[in-house]
């Protein structure tokens, strides 16, 4: 039987191994992620081969300064065959989409009113009838906030098309270009894409080893697939060229607690996910150390925060090309001292609002509406 002094160093040993395979992840995603998303395709690889025609579902979510600037280039995508845009209701963005559709008279767009209720995130429901009235097999869903170039659509259906055994394709989201601090927190991480991840460093870090391994993830942000299951099985969804999402940071904040509360909710060991933040990651890797080597917490945990931002960079170079040193330095260090406290604010409460309605979270991901407690305001006649 182990003594109180063995538990404890075997217990250092096994955080040495979490610790070794967290420097392991980054590793795979900067080697793999420079081969992947800086490999250009062969004829061989992509034979030229008729593109069948595409819906592209865009669910709106109101009126922001981005708006017409992300929607404005799916109407001016380079793709062979014929795509259609399907646009969910929301009332105050429906004047930009009738400028563009003036703008654009040849691409076919559609408006859908309404929305048919089947949970609490009211993109899905809006979704709903515009999935069932898609004239193509090939289904894109892209969010409102996103760019994109003019041929990624092509590379993503080549993509799913180019084996019968790929029946997805995602995209990495990463974050437009942007002028001032608000702008540099974004794109190194202060913005969280669908499972609350971090988009330059540690979002990118995740999806990048998941692709390499086969591990099916789905981000409901831009996702393409067949709407009828004509693929034999479902391969691991295969990368293709990124994304680009363009919101602002106290939205974002707001939404990486959401998910926080989300996953927690259907997957209870995404609990040990502040693990892989930096600081903590570092300060059980200091003390397992000291444990079994005896060498000063201090040194290990600076040479640890060092190495980490280091890599942090390196997969940022690989994700898209980086702003100045010092600007990406200070955005690090705000992004990973306030993720623990984002953590632990998530984890706090199982109530979360969303779109002006409080929802609380049940074991299974699902929500119930809290009734709301405001009075009705009575005005006199």
């Amino acid at each position: 039987m182990l003594d109180m002094e063995g538990f404890i160093f075997w217990l250092a040993v096994f955080v040495l191994c979490l610790w070794c395979c967290q420097w392991y992840t980054h590793l795979v995603a900067i080697i793999y992620g420079k081969w992947r998303l800086h490999h250009k395709r062969s004829s061989t690889e992509c034979p030229p081969v008729p593109l069948p025609g595409m819906s592209i579902i865009k669910p709106l979510t109101g009126v922001d300064p981005n708006l017409y600037a992300n929607l404005e280039p799916f109407f001016n995508l380079q793709y062979p065959a014929q795509y259609e845009l399907l646009f969910c209701d929301s009332d105050p963005a429906i004047i930009v989409v009738k400028s563009l559709l003036l703008k654009n008279p040849n691409v076919r767009t559609e408006l859908f009113m309404g929305a048919k209720k089947i949970g609490m995130n009211p993109k899905i429901n809006n979704m709903i009838t515009v999935y069932g009235a898609a004239s193509h097999d090939l289904i894109l869903i892209s969010d409102s906030g996103l760019r994109m170039k003019q041929d990624t659509l092509s590379d993503m259906v080549q993509s799913l098309t180019a084996s019968c055994h790929v029946g997805l394709v995602r995209q990495i989201p990463f974050v437009c270009n942007r002028n001032g601090f608000a702008g540099i927190l974004e794109k190194v991480g202060l913005i969280d894409e669908a499972y609350s991840v971090f988009l330059g460093t540690q979002h990118a870090n995740m999806y990048l080893n998941a692709d390499l391994y086969g591990i099916n993830c789905v981000t409901v942000m831009s996702c393409l697939f067949r709407k009828k299951k004509s693929a034999v099985g479902v391969s691991p969804s295969v990368l293709s060229l990124l994304g680009r999402i363009h919101e602002t940071t106290p939205s974002q904040t707001s939404r990486r607690e959401w998910w926080a509360k989300l996953r927690q909710s259907i997957v209870p060991l995404t609990l040990l996910e502040p693990h892989s933040e930096s600081l903590l990651c570092g300060l059980l890797a200091s003390w397992a150390v000291h444990v079994v080597t005896s060498v000063s917490p201090l040194v290990t945990f600076g040479a640890h925060l060092l190495a980490w931002l280091i890599l942090d960079y390196v997969i940022f170079i690989v994700m898209q090309c980086p702003f100045s040193k010092c600007e990406f330095l200070l955005a690090w260090l705000v992004r990973e001292s306030t993720s623990l406290f984002l953590f632990l604010r998530a984890y706090s409460s199982s109530e979360l609002t969303w779109r002006n309605k409080r929802y609380l979270l049940d074991w299974g991901g699902i929500g119930r509406e809290v009734p709301s407690t405001r009075k009705p305001q009575i005005s006199e006649v």
